[in-house]
């Protein structure tokens, strides 16, 4: 349904699709990138353990819940335009990211031996690290 090159989900601004067996982080990316209004896109509880170097993402995305995956390491992958980011349950040991509009990120649950610096998060008012 996403892969069409017609009009389908044109409008679609809220995906949900956690708890799924997916695993390729970079097919995700380049299919919603078709979406040029999704603002939130849920892809918890699901099989990835790795995230390529770079991915497509539609520029109006502000909202992305990659929470209980499996991934050890994160990657400039991630969209620029974030302003909500929850990698909590995952196995990161570190969290080094530039994402200037963040406001909200939440790591609980992972294996930081060290609290991720504060300067590339100028925005940031919420921090959950538990």
């Amino acid at each position: 349904m996403m892969c069409d090159s017609g009009e389908t989900l044109q409008n679609l601004k809220v995906l949900n699709i956690s708890g799924n067996h997916l695993k390729s982080f970079s097919t995700m990316s380049s299919l919603v990138a078709k979406l040029t209004r999704l603002t939130h896109l849920d892809v918890s509880r699901t099989s990835y353990s790795s995230m390529p170097p770079s991915c497509t993402w539609p520029s109006t995305l502000r909202y992305l819940n990659i929470s209980r995956a499996k991934l050890a390491t994160i990657t400039p992958c991630l969209p620029k335009s974030l302003e909500v980011l929850d990698l909590s349950y995952n196995d990161l040991k570190e969290f080094v990211l530039t994402l200037p509009v963040l406001r909200e990120l939440h790591l609980s649950g992972n294996k930081f031996l060290r609290l991720p610096a504060g300067g590339p998060y100028p925005n940031l008012q919420t921090l959950t690290i538990q």
